[in-house]
C-alpha cells in the first residue's frame, strides 16, 4: 500500500471510485434516478480538470496497492467558506465498500493532515451527509460535530454535518 499524489492518468479510477461509492452508500437514501444519472465519464472529466489545474493550494492523494491499483482517494485544501476556527477542508474522501474498514482511510487522512500542515494549515473541517454510515470514522479520528445544514441531493432533502478538528498536529504526526 502506498499513498501518493494523484496524476491525470488516475482520473478514470478516481471517477469510478467516486460514482460507485455514492451508488453503494446512498442506495435507498437518494433517489434511484439521481444515482443512476451519476456518470463515470462526467466525473472523469471533472477529476481530470482538477488534476490539470495548477492550483497548488488544493491537492488530491490516492491510496494504491502494491500492483498500482488505486483503492481510494482524498481531496483537500483551504476551507471554502469563512470560519474563525478552521482553515483547511477535506473536500472528499472515498473508498469502495470492499476497501473500507482496513485502516486505509485513517492512513490517508493522516497524510492529508500532514500535507495541510506543510502549507501552514493547522485545522480541518469536513462536511458529511448525516445518513452516511461512516460518520463515526471522523469521530474516531477526534473530530467533533460543529455545524449542520440542509442540502438538496437529487430532489431529496438531507442533513449534512460538519466535523471539525481544531488541531491536526496529532493526525499529521502519525502519518507514514
Amino acid at each position: 500500500m502506498r499513498i501518493r499524489d494523484a496524476r491525470t492518468a488516475d482520473a478514470a479510477d478516481i471517477a469510478g471510485i467516486h460514482v460507485d461509492s455514492w451508488r453503494a452508500t446512498y442506495a435507498g437514501i437518494v433517489s434511484p434516478s439521481y444515482l443512476a444519472g451519476l456518470s463515470h465519464q462526467r466525473q472523469k472529466r471533472l477529476w481530470r480538470d482538477v488534476l490539470s489545474n495548477s492550483n497548488r493550494d488544493k491537492f488530491l492523494l490516492v491510496v494504491e496497492n502494491d500492483d498500482g491499483k488505486v483503492l481510494g482517494f482524498a481531496f483537500a485544501g483551504p476551507l471554502r467558506d469563512k470560519d474563525p476556527c478552521y482553515a483547511g477542508e477535506l473536500y472528499a474522501v472515498y473508498f469502495p465498500p470492499e476497501c473500507q474498514r482496513q485502516g486505509l482511510g485513517t492512513k490517508l487522512i493522516r497524510a492529508i493532515a500532514k500535507r495541510l500542515q506543510k502549507v501552514g494549515i493547522q485545522s480541518m473541517l469536513v462536511w458529511v451527509l448525516a445518513v452516511n454510515p461512516s460518520c463515526h470514522f471522523y469521530e474516531e479520528l477526534g473530530a467533533i460535530q460543529v455545524k449542520r445544514r440542509e442540502i438538496d441531493v437529487g430532489g431529496t432533502r438531507l442533513s449534512e454535518i460538519a466535523y471539525g478538528l481544531r488541531d491536526i498536529k496529532n493526525l499529521a504526526k502519525r502519518a507514514t
